[in-house]
């Protein structure tokens, strides 16, 4: 009987896995545009950052350089795992990415358009105070430098947060970036009713079923989110640093458009 068992066990996994091959296979040759544009976004950026890699500095003791590097980075890595999770099927679970990597977005976008010193110490202190109050909830001594320092960082933590997302993103002129793509980005990342959408299927028969496995729901969703904050952050860190690559901008421009304007990329802004 355990043996008849683990040979259906087997079989059952083997099918499961075929399954979710085939679907695999269907989702890149139905996005094959748009996957192909994210990869040709990511080779621009790798480009240019590998010619440039050695470039981006800042003097000791600064703020700016450090915090758009590191936003930078953190950004396209982020694409890069939304894509990977889009492609193999994961498509809601890429837009909590996607929406993560869109905050980092507006963050760099509002810390290079203006006051980029002080802009990039308040979000500093947001990190610096995070840390302070895990640590005293355990029990932990804090940091020397953040201890002498707390009434300044608890001040600049208050000030970034007071300036909420949205208003960032205006004031960093990504104001549609925000609306369109962070906006649907916190559905499935809180988990509402909006998001079941795409977890949640009829069965034959009635009743519904959890759709756990790789499927099409979600997926230019999630690549158009990525892509989008890639690009305007790529922009925007290129200017901040000075680096004179006019020829990239415009290429990923030029992606990031032929993107926008593809045929399911339309259907989902249609609402199909």
């Amino acid at each position: 009987m355990d043996e008849t068992s683990d040979r259906l066990s087997t079989a059952e996994e083997e099918a499961r896995q075929q399954e979710g091959e085939g679907i695999r296979q269907s989702i890149r040759a139905k996005f094959q545009a748009e996957l192909g544009a994210c990869r040709d976004l990511d080779a621009v950026v790798f480009d240019v950052v590998e010619r440039r890699g050695s470039e981006p500095s800042a003097p000791v003791g600064t703020a700016a350089g450090p915090a758009v590097m590191f936003l930078f980075g953190k950004i396209w890595r982020s694409f890069n795992a939304a894509r990977i999770l889009a492609q193999e099927g994961y498509g809601p679970d890429a837009m909590v990415v996607a929406r993560s990597l869109v905050n980092g977005a507006i963050d760099l976008g509002y810390i290079v358009k203006a006051d980029s010193e002080e802009r990039a110490r308040q979000w500093c202190a947001v990190g610096e105070k995070a840390q302070q109050d895990y640590r005293e909830q355990f029990g932990e001594a804090p940091d020397t430098d953040q201890y002498l320092n707390r009434d300044r960082i608890e001040a600049r933590a208050k000030h970034w947060k007071e300036m909420r997302i949205n208003k960032r993103a205006e004031h960093s002129g990504l104001e549609g970036l925000y609306q369109i793509a962070y906006r649907a980005g916190s559905s499935p990342e809180h988990s509402d009713s909006w998001s079941s959408i795409d977890y949640v299927e009829g069965i034959s028969g009635g009743g519904l079923s959890v759709q756990v496995g790789p499927s099409e729901k979600g997926i230019i969703r999630a690549l158009s989110a990525a892509c989008w904050g890639l690009s305007e952050a790529f922009l925007r860190w290129c200017k901040f640093f000075g680096f004179d690559e006019d020829e990239a901008a415009e290429r990923v421009k030029e992606i990031a458009h032929q993107f926008s304007e593809s045929e399911e990329n339309r259907k989902v802004r249609g609402g199909g």
